[in-house]
């Protein structure tokens, strides 16, 4: 479930101050796609032939949060992700003739395989005590790194990484939580207004999740539901970032036992149908997830 939000959910209704505990992995992104370009071994571009980089990415996210009691009626919630990127990039034949040694070189500038790890973007939230007012507001802080413009170095034949920890920016979040008879309805909106250090600004993103909920027993609650997820373009100096902009439809699934000293949850999701709005962009289509949580 997006975020952690059945245990958020409880807390909201219990009206009570608690840490929260996440752990998250997706499995199976994949950025495939045609390449023609290479590199000599004095750094001079050519053209080896037509040929696929095969990209995958498994990724790892743990996020503690804290909520606590900052305004007479609001909660603040803090979360911290912590992230780990484990990127397999290899070439694969398409059946043209090619030079391997000028592709290879070329894959290694760009996308090569490696483990990226850092921290995420702090994201602060106020969230009501009071169950009739379901809008919360905040934004994420930019404690996450941030690269340089890929496209002037990689234009430029320099090893550079479209993978961004950060946005480098503070950016506004809205959202809309909602629990009416079973249902759960959730909206969330990011919305970058402006450039950091290396001109980057990052895509505008949207979130509509809905669920049904139910009983299993009377310590386990079990939710089955869908969001539509939508990300806009970001751009480097003005010019679109085309390894952004996607739509997807992701089915979600979850399951929370309260213990009574604390709450667990289970949740996975699963794309069902998703678009890249660029053609030929490299960005990573949506695989499966899976994320735990606890919150006593």
């Amino acid at each position: 479930m997006p975020g952690g939000l059945e245990a958020s959910l409880v807390s909201l209704e219990e009206q009570s101050v608690q840490f929260r505990f996440t752990v998250s992995a997706g499995f199976g992104f994949r950025g495939d796609h045609v390449e023609t370009a290479g590199l000599d071994s004095n750094g001079n571009g050519t053209t080896p032939g037509p040929h696929q980089h095969q990209v995958t990415m498994n990724m790892m996210s743990i996020q503690p949060s804290f909520t606590f009691a900052a305004l007479e009626d609001w909660n603040l919630e803090v979360l911290l992700p912590l992230r780990l990127m484990q990127r397999k990039a290899k070439i694969v034949d398409i059946g043209e003739p090619y030079d391997e040694a000028d592709a290879q070189r070329n894959l290694d500038i760009h996308h090569p395989s490696k483990t990226l790890k850092g921290v995420g973007d702090l994201a602060v939230m106020f969230r009501s005590r009071t169950p009739d007012v379901p809008w919360s507001w905040g934004a994420t802080l930019p404690t996450g790194t941030t690269e340089e413009d890929p496209y002037v170095l990689g234009g430029h034949k320099l090893a550079h990484e479209h993978v961004q920890f950060g946005t480098g920016t503070v950016v506004p979040r809205l959202e809309y939580r909602a629990l009416n008879d079973g249902w759960i309805t959730m909206v969330a909106l990011m919305a970058p207004v402006y450039a950091n250090r290396h001109g980057f600004t990052a895509p505008p993103e949207l979130t509509l999740f809905s669920a049904r909920r139910g009983q299993l027993t009377d310590v386990i609650t079990w939710t089955l539901g869908a969001s539509a997820r939508a990300q806009g373009y970001g751009d480097w100096s003005g010019k679109r970032d085309i390894n952004t902009g996607y739509g997807a439809l992701v089915a979600d699934a979850g399951l929370s036992w309260n213990t009574g000293s604390g709450t667990f949850h289970l949740g996975a999701t699963f794309p069902l149908a998703q678009r890249l709005w660029q053609d030929g962009s490299d960005a990573f289509e949506l695989g499966p997830s899976v994320a735990f949580s606890f919150a006593p």
